[in-house]
């Protein structure tokens, strides 16, 4: 999907307070998530200026330009918008003069203003930019928040995902993404979210399609969420049976655009809760994340114990000699 200056301005007319005062050039279309402050490009230095970057203008740009004398100021800034942005931001909701909107109109370069500082409108445009442009794909599958912790399910039509994920919602756990789940890599992390046309939406059969947001309320949906750990569900292999991680030290990973998830295969069959099972995957995450690992301690307690025993036999078998 090709994201324009336009789209920009739609989407944070109304957070951000912009104002378009120079309409030509919406069409523009915007590549790259970094935004740049002009500063010395007004002096004439462009050889750092990156013409696809979207351009702040704050209280040190619009000072300065108050600087010159018209004459100088406007061959600056003439210079300036002969390069393509795909817009300016005056920020700070700093004055602009008529002659300045007559440039960027000229030139059919965007121009908006805010009254928002320049440090906001950069870390607000820069979070929007970096979500619209990253990389994406899609999981067949559902999304679900789990005590804090984002839980990506996934396995073969009709192994119960669906069902799993309306029973962790009546436990209080919040739904992201059902039946097909947006996936993008921002900034190292992999961030799922529902399209618009499902958002929401769940899919259970015998049901239909059911709203959970009306049904649980507000608090049983999420817009989007870090993808901490993938689960895999499987109808239950009897022949596989012995490969099931029973210790936990398997370790397997799913690969999602270029990153490494931690994965968990659960099968499943009559007689397992899947949810429970979940929620205690989620417990366990966070412990993990705070450094504890139980089948560590566990061989820890166990090699101390065969240690005491190894010790009492050496003692009693020293009695022994003694005594005869």
């Amino acid at each position: 999907m090709t994201l324009t200056t336009a789209d920009l301005y739609q989407c944070h007319r109304n957070n951000l307070g912009l104002e378009l005062l120079a309409g030509g050039g919406l069409t523009r279309t915007l590549t790259q998530p970094r935004i740049q402050k002009s500063g010395l490009a007004l002096a004439g230095y462009l050889e750092q200026v990156h013409s696809n970057r979207v351009q702040i203008f704050g209280q040190t740009e619009m000072g300065y330009l108050a600087s010159l004398d018209s004459t100088q100021a406007k061959e600056r800034l003439q210079a300036f918008t002969r390069i393509s942005y795909p817009a300016v931001i005056v920020a700070n909701g700093a004055t602009v003069p008529q002659w300045i909107v007559e440039v960027f109109t000229q030139h059919q370069v965007p121009l908006l203003l805010t009254a928002r500082p320049s440090s906001h409108v950069i870390a607000t445009i820069t979070r929007y930019l970096e979500f619209e442009l990253a990389e994406r794909t899609t999981a067949h599958g559902s999304m679900m928040e789990v005590y804090g912790v984002g839980v990506l399910i996934t396995g073969e039509s009709g192994v119960g995902k669906s069902e799993c994920c309306l029973d962790l919602v009546s436990c209080g756990h919040r739904l992201i993404a059902d039946d097909l789940v947006e996936l993008k890599n921002i900034a190292g992390e992999i961030i799922a979210f529902a399209s618009d046309t499902l958002e929401h939406h769940m899919e259970v059969r015998g049901l239909g399609i059911i709203n959970i947001k009306d049904i649980f309320g507000a608090a049983s949906v999420r817009l989007r969420k870090k993808v901490d750990v993938v689960v895999e569900l499987e109808n239950w292999d009897h022949q596989r049976q012995n490969k099931y991680d029973r210790l936990g030290d398997q370790g397997e990973h799913r690969f999602i655009l270029d990153m490494d998830l931690p994965m968990v295969r659960i099968p499943v069959r009559p007689g397992r809760t899947i949810a429970k099972i979940i929620e205690v995957l989620a417990r366990n995450t966070i412990l993990k994340s705070m450094g504890y690992r139980t089948l560590e301690d566990l061989e820890e307690k166990l090699h101390q114990r065969i240690a005491e025993n190894a010790l009492q036999a050496t003692d009693t078998s020293v009695g022994v000699t003694k005594w005869r």
